[in-house]
């Protein structure tokens, strides 16, 4: 007989370790520290950090990390872009090329670093990101090609110095190794959490990590109107920039010292091979073996599930980018405000709420599924009742119009400069042709509105008195006949898209939730890959070239500067249409989940839904193996005396108190078992 003093521990004073088969698990699985710094582990002791809440204050990290960085390098690419002397066109496909990349590196990523060491793929790869990040000062210091004029919008000689291509080339490596960061975080980090959790706190967690991104990205905004503020020129050799960098670097580092399964993962199952050795039961624990990369692709592809709610969540995210794209000509013609000028309280306050706003739904939704322990259906429910909403919200406001009869008299190719305006932005000016003391409200039929100060061939600005200086008069900023009418309406459209964000935000947890329940556990990082390569790619090319041609059958002049209004209503419609078959998806995937056929139990499956308790794994034998009925019931008594034993531990390893998921072992013998059944579902 085997006792289980002799199962628990060998000499509990010197030895405090299980004394569980060697198959158990893997000698690669508890592997903390650098592998090429054992020491840390020998001298810090690091398991008993090794904890699902350590874990998530490191992920979060280095997502609120990505989320700053991100930021501040979109927002500050007007000043970078004059420095590199890079077209303005460049500069607004270069901030997304990040987007573009996810796409083409996603699957890549997700796939070789769950196959080999997902810790070490995230460490590895937020410090290279790090790296590329300190190599943008090189340019920067050594910049020979400068352009002094940065203020386009007014009508001035500009040299016609060539693009800094070594600046370039930097800029777009530093943006291909933040996309497989980005990745990374997602595919290994999340899949991380939920493997070494249970399914009903994982939720949580996840809401807490994304939140902490869009977090990251109001700090970002933040910290790039410090540039702008001081009015410097350098962006990436400033205080801000380079601790941003070390920050990066120092977060990769820490948590490429977690192991590849926490040591309250592995107390599961060595607690299993236990009970299953004083159950006389053989460990039939099966070797996750990860097939090759087009087997893994061809398997996700064919699976219907997982392809339709990558779909639902493509074309959402397709309607919402490709709007916030065109958002700036959605003020320039329906409200005619320049988001170069954009001073109003309104735009203040929409930038300290949304990205909060968005956050606090995150967790929120995070914690309600965690709470709840939704399945899958509930989650496809719950993406079709906020669709509904979202699309509600948007609608309400899509079509706003305060009908000025504002008339643009001067486009950049007929304008009164003499060097031309091929590089200003909408800034409207109102300008008074016949007299220069002529104000605002001394209107006559000589006030013109223009396109931007360079258009209406001014010079100069004089920030005290908020008046430009052109060749043939003043001009002040804004139109000349504007009404109050347009301001209450950019109001009420501002604060219902913060709202519209706000309702849509849930469903980026939902369905990275769906995506890992319906497919095998060891294709749950692929699964968010594929789908980080739908979403990045989709959205930015052929969405994006749709709406670009369409968009150039409503542009005016030469340059395609301006816009009829029509353009407006096609974005809004378009918008809508997209968004309704984001919906429709959705409600076919939750017919096909309602009417889904059972699948037989030797049939090789890709689906974990709720049925996937049909499917008993080695972790279940814990509650009795039904094949070998007289076995079980004369060991079942053996059996829960060694599980009681194992429950009343109070010590795992050498000061393994602190492991916080390890609190099932107070729990009595009939819901550890449910908790290790449910793990699996």
């Amino acid at each position: 007989m085997v006792h289980p003093s002799e199962l628990l521990r060998t000499n509990s004073n010197e030895n405090r370790q299980f004394s569980a088969p060697r198959n158990a698990m893997r000698e690669s699985e508890l592997d903390c520290g650098f592998t090429n710094l054992p020491f840390l582990t020998r001298c810090c002791n690091l398991e008993r950090l090794a904890t699902p809440g350590v874990f998530l204050v490191f992920l979060s990290l280095i997502g609120f990390l990505q989320g700053v960085t991100l930021t501040y390098f979109r927002e500050t690419a007007t000043i970078w872009g004059a420095h590199y002397n890079i077209p303005r066109q460049h500069i607004e496909w270069l901030i997304y090329t990040n987007e573009f990349f996810v796409g083409v590196v996603g699957f890549a990523v997700s796939y070789y670093g769950n196959k080999i060491h997902r810790i070490s793929w995230i460490g590895g790869l937020t410090m290279f990101q790090a790296i590329t990040y300190a190599t943008l000062v090189v340019p920067e210091i050594f910049r020979k090609n400068y352009m002094e004029q940065t203020n386009f919008n007014l009508c001035s000689k500009t040299s016609d110095t060539e693009i800094n291509y070594i600046a370039l080339v930097i800029l777009v490596v530093s943006q291909i190794f933040f996309s497989m960061a980005s990745v990374s975080f997602i595919s290994h980090g999340i899949t991380y959490l939920d493997d070494n959790t249970s399914h009903g706190s994982s939720p949580g967690y996840i809401g807490i990590a994304l939140a902490c991104r869009e977090l990251g990205r109001q700090a970002g905004m933040y910290l790039s109107w410090i540039p702008m503020f001081l009015k410097t020129k350098m962006i990436f050799v400033s205080p801000e920039w380079l601790s941003l960098s070390g920050a990066v670097f120092l977060s990769g580092a820490l948590i490429a010292m977690f192991p590849r399964s926490m040591p309250s993962t592995l107390v599961k199952i060595l607690s299993a091979s236990i009970v299953d050795l004083a159950s006389g039961v053989e460990d039939v624990r099966p070797k996750q073996v990860m097939d090759g990369f087009f087997k893994t692709l061809w398997r996700l592809l064919k699976n219907w599930i997982l392809m339709i709610n990558i779909a639902s969540a493509m074309l959402l995210q397709s309607a919402l980018i490709n709007l916030n794209m065109f958002q700036k000509h959605i003020y320039q013609l329906r409200f005619g405000i320049s988001y170069l000028t954009d001073a109003t309280d309104t735009q203040l306050a929409t930038n300290i709420l949304k990205q909060p706003l968005v956050a606090v739904c995150l967790i929120a939704t995070g914690m309600v599924v965690a709470k709840s322990r939704l399945q899958v259906k509930s989650l496809v429910k719950w993406n079709i009742i906020v669709l509904i909403l979202g699309m509600g919200f948007f609608g309400s406001t899509a079509f706003l119009n305060c009908k000025s009869e504002t008339k643009y008299s001067e486009l950049s190719s007929n304008s009164t400069c003499p060097y031309g305006c091929q590089l200003d932005q909408f800034q409207p000016v109102c300008k008074n042709e016949t007299s220069q003391d002529k104000s605002r409200q001394d209107k006559s039929r000589q006030d013109k509105s223009y396109y931007s100060p360079c258009s209406a061939g001014c010079t100069s600005y004089n920030p005290a008195a908020k008046i430009y200086t052109c060749y043939d008069g003043n001009a002040i900023e804004g139109f000349c006949n504007k009404t109050t009418k347009c301001d209450q309406y950019y109001s009420l459209y501002q604060a219902n898209s913060v709202l519209t964000s706000a309702v849509f935000a849930p469903t980026l947890v939902t369905n990275l939730i769906i995506n890992m329940r319906c497919v095998l556990s060891k294709d749950k990082a692929t699964a968010l890959g594929l789908e980080a390569t739908f979403t990045g790619l989709v959205p930015y090319l052929p969405i994006k070239a749709i709406y670009g041609v369409i968009a150039d059958q409503f542009c005016k002049g030469k340059d395609c500067k301006m816009y009829t209004k029509t353009l407006v209503t096609f974005l809004s419609i378009s918008t809508l249409a997209v968004m309704a078959l984001s919906l429709l998806l959705a409600i076919i995937l939750l017919i096909i989940l309602k009417f889904r056929p059972p699948k037989d139990k030797d049939e090789d499956s890709s689906i974990e839904l709720e049925d996937r308790a049909s499917h008993p794994s080695a972790d279940s034998r814990l509650m009795g193996d039904s094949r070998d009925e007289p076995d079980a019931r004369r060991n079942q008594s053996t059996a829960n005396s060694i599980s009681d034993s194992l429950l009343e531990m109070e010590n795992v390893g050498d000061d393994h108190d602190s492991i916080e998921s390890a609190s099932y072992l107070d729990e009595p013998h009939s819901r550890v078992n449910r908790r290790i059944i449910e793990s699996n579902l």
